[in-house]
């Protein structure tokens, strides 16, 4: 029987303080203790926080109110299972409670309306469910796997909902200070290993709902057939063509606006220059593109890289109806030297479009400082899960009460309730 090491997902001490101080607080004013769980899985490292909801209500309705427990590494389902189930363990030890919702955020392919999902980037099983958690720290019957770009997005909703979008995003092409998520729709773009699309759509309430797309699979479109730049980009498209797919597909925004992307441009430019270091990887691409003396070689494939990234924005906001779109991600952070180098060119490219009236006053917001964006994503997305989970029990049950600033029917007679800050009333039975 393999035996996994948990030396790793420990609670310290101060959290295991401040869970213990949230239930001599809750047992003092005669509540229940609501937590909720957020979990960012990678393929390697497993982060995991908790929102206290009565305390984020009292600190100015903030979702930045979180405690982080802790961070392991797991790379297999039995590992990730059973470090979850060791941290529940002591998480229950502490607060006296296990979380009421949990949402673990998860780079792979969510299926069965959140109850599945695989781990592509896992060793060995890939497939997980809901219900192979352990029930300790995720109830099976109000646990949900999202995908990371989702995370992502409700990554975003949680910073505009604080206030926080201008400390960690900055519009590209205008002098704006303000971030802000108006009453509008917006794309997202990550690129990383794949490309990550999603948008942030906007509902009659004027709240964004976050849908997951593939748009990074759609196929690429080139400039036209009078434009200076249409035989090169034939050229290119048809050299990734046949290299990929032996010519039988269209090539994808995906197999230009991602690691590999920029491996396979810098392959195209240096095709002819035997010269040229052929041993790069693309994070040498990207350090060399910058700086003093650049490599020139990494520039034109940085160049080509970023042009058809900016072109799919384009695409997905005429589209999709965007008035902006934000490009996040770690690469983004680390790239951003040489997007403000050419921002203006890439402007330029973002409007070669026949409907460029449509998109002339878009914004493009790029992340320029690191967070737990996707962490912050599934704490967000765990609260949702406890909002649609209060008002179904509410239309079941048939008596009126209030949930946030939804007012909702069915909160039962013997439930206790606290209203805090802005009037959000917090359920507990007794």
């Amino acid at each position: 029987m393999t035996t996994v090491n948990l030396s790793d997902a420990e609670l310290d001490s101060s959290t295991v303080t401040t869970l213990a101080r949230w239930r001599a607080e809750a047992q003092k004013v005669g509540i229940g203790l609501e937590l909720y769980l957020g979990a960012d899985v990678g393929g390697t490292n497993t982060r995991v926080a908790v929102i206290n909801e009565n305390e984020r209500i009292i600190d100015n309705n903030s979702s930045n109110a979180y405690l982080f427990l802790c961070k392991f590494k797991a790379s297999t389902l039995l590992e990730l299972t059973e470090k979850l189930r060791h941290v529940g363990q002591q998480f229950v030890q502490a607060s006296g409670t296990r979380p009421v919702t949990a949402c673990l955020a998860i780079a792979g392919p969510v299926s069965d309306k959140g109850r599945s999902v695989s781990l592509t980037n896992y060793v060995g099983e890939k497939q997980l469910k809901v219900n192979d958690l352990p029930a300790i720290f995720c109830p099976h019957d109000s646990t949900i796997f999202i995908n990371d770009l989702a995370s992502t997005c409700h990554g975003i909703n949680s910073l505009g909902e604080e206030n926080l979008l201008s400390e960690y995003f900055e519009s590209l092409w205008s002098q704006e200070t303000k971030v802000r998520l108006d009453p509008t729709n917006y794309a997202v773009l990550s690129m990383g290993t794949g490309l990550g699309c999603g948008i942030l759509a906007l509902l009659p309430s004027e709240a964004h709902e976050v849908i997951s797309t593939e748009n990074g699979h759609s196929t690429v479109s080139t400039v036209g057939p009078s434009h200076p730049n249409y035989d090169s980009e034939v050229s290119f498209i048809n050299y990734l063509g046949e290299k990929l797919y032996n010519g039988k597909h269209a090539i994808e925004w995906e197999d230009i606006c991602s690691g590999r992307g920029l491996l396979a441009c810098y392959e195209y430019v240096t095709r002819n220059h035997p010269s040229a270091d052929k041993s790069l990887d693309a994070a040498s691409i990207s350090k060399r593109a910058v700086g003093e003396a650049p490599d020139e070689y990494c520039r034109d494939a940085m160049y080509l890289h970023f042009q058809f990234l900016f072109r799919s924005a384009q695409q997905q906001c005429v589209g999709l109806n965007c008035k902006g779109f934000f490009l996040t991600g770690d690469n983004q952070i680390a790239n951003n030297a040489f997007v403000t180098e050419f921002r203006e060119k890439f402007h330029s490219e973002y409007l070669n479009h026949p409907k460029a009236e449509w998109i002339g006053k878009n914004q493009c917001y790029r992340q320029i400082k690191s967070t737990e964006l996707n962490l912050r994503g599934a704490l967000y997305a765990a609260r949702l899960v406890a909002s649609s989970a209060a008002a179904k029990r509410a239309a079941v049950l048939g008596t009126n009460a209030t949930l946030g600033n939804v007012t909702v029917s069915g909160v039962p007679s013997h439930s206790r309730h606290q209203v805090f800050g802005k009037g959000l009333l917090t359920l507990h039975s007794v």
